[in-house]
């Protein structure tokens, strides 16, 4: 170990315990202190951390506080591409990557998005995902969708995209479609065929209800 007690960031000659330096172990846990040499805020580190430090940049004795590390760490990347970019092999992207996954998933708010286009988008630069259901519907009707078009799910489940679940329409039918599905809900809690449940605050089926939907299920 080279003798680094007289290093000129180190402030003073002991640890914090007041153990010499000149006695720590190059793995010793004691704390030391440290000065800056960008801001000169005084901190602490253990001292095997700051002999691994000193070790990767040829013992200078320079010290920087996490503040000033940042900074200069980003001053030094600037201009260059992320290191998971720069070494990402392109010969992998799309069905050759092997996280592909088919070039579908789910979002966040439950519906299906599909690959429609290799590369990266111009405005958004992200990939060229669309929903599913958006796509099928233009196939379907050969046109683009525009502003004011909305596609509902009959069954309200937002990941059934057979063409049969799927209803081209604009807002208005849209809300109309859900108030006549709430209409009907609130006549099923008349006939007593729902219950609502306070203490969840939520509206549930009846047993007889179930057992309704399941004899039409299995017809």
């Amino acid at each position: 170990l080279q003798s680094i007690g007289d290093e000129p960031m180190l402030v003073g000659d002991k640890a914090v315990d007041g153990t010499p330096i000149s006695q720590l172990t190059p793995g010793s846990e004691k704390m030391v202190r440290l000065r800056c040499d960008g801001c000169g805020k005084e901190t602490t580190t253990v001292w095997h951390n700051y002999v691994q430090y000193q070790r990767k940049r040829g013992w200078t004795g320079e010290t920087s506080c996490q503040r000033c590390a940042v900074r200069e760490t980003t001053e030094k990347n600037r201009g260059r591409p992320a290191p998971h970019v720069a070494k990402r092999n392109r010969s992998q992207r799309g069905e050759k990557h092997p996280s592909w996954r088919g070039g579908r998933y789910v979002d966040a708010h439950g519906y299906v998005m599909v690959n429609v286009k290799s590369g990266r988008n111009k405005t958004s630069g992200w990939y060229n995902y669309r929903k599913e259901h958006v796509v099928l519907i233009e196939e379907q009707v050969g046109r683009k969708l525009i502003r004011g078009d909305v596609v509902h799910h009959i069954d309200g489940r937002k990941a059934n995209n057979d063409l049969s679940n799927l209803w081209l329409t604009n807002h208005s039918g849209h809300r109309n479609a859900h108030a006549s599905l709430q209409e009907i809900g609130y006549r099923l809690v008349c006939t007593g065929l729902i219950k609502f449940d306070r203490d969840s605050g939520t509206y549930i089926p009846t047993t007889q209800l179930l057992e309704m939907t399941d004899d039409d299920g299995k017809g």
